[in-house]
C-alpha cells in the first residue's frame, strides 16, 4: 500500500471519531444518569413507588443494548445482561407490591 492509500483509509475509518465530541457525549450520559437516579430516589422516598426506577432503568437498558449491538464488545454485553437481571428484579418487586406476583 502506498502512503496516500493508507492515509485515505485512515481518514475514512476515523471520520466519525471526534475525541472531543465523544468525551462530551460520555460526560452528558454520566450526568443524565446521576440526575435520573436522584430524581427517581426523590419520587421513591416521597411516594414509595418503584415505578420511576423501572422507567429510568428501562431507558438506560435500551441504550446499553443499542451500544452492545453496535460495538459488539464483551464489556457492553456483560453490562446488558446485568441490566436486564436488575430490571427483572425491579419489575418482580413492583408486581409483588401490587399483589400480582
Amino acid at each position: 500500500m502506498e502512503r496516500d492509500e493508507i492515509l485515505a483509509k485512515s481518514r475514512n475509518e476515523n471520520k466519525n471519531a471526534d475525541e472531543r465530541e465523544n468525551s462530551i457525549k460520555k460526560n452528558a450520559y454520566l450526568i443524565s444518569t446521576i440526575v435520573g437516579i436522584i430524581v427517581c430516589s426523590i419520587f421513591y422516598i416521597t411516594e414509595d413507588n418503584i415505578t420511576y426506577f423501572i422507567i429510568w432503568f428501562s431507558m438506560n437498558c435500551a441504550a446499553e443494548i443499542y451500544q452492545a449491538i453496535k460495538l459488539k464488545k464483551v464489556y457492553n454485553i456483560i453490562i446488558v445482561l446485568i441490566s436486564l437481571v436488575v430490571l427483572g428484579f425491579l419489575i418482580a418487586a413492583y408486581l409483588s407490591n401490587k399483589g400480582v406476583y
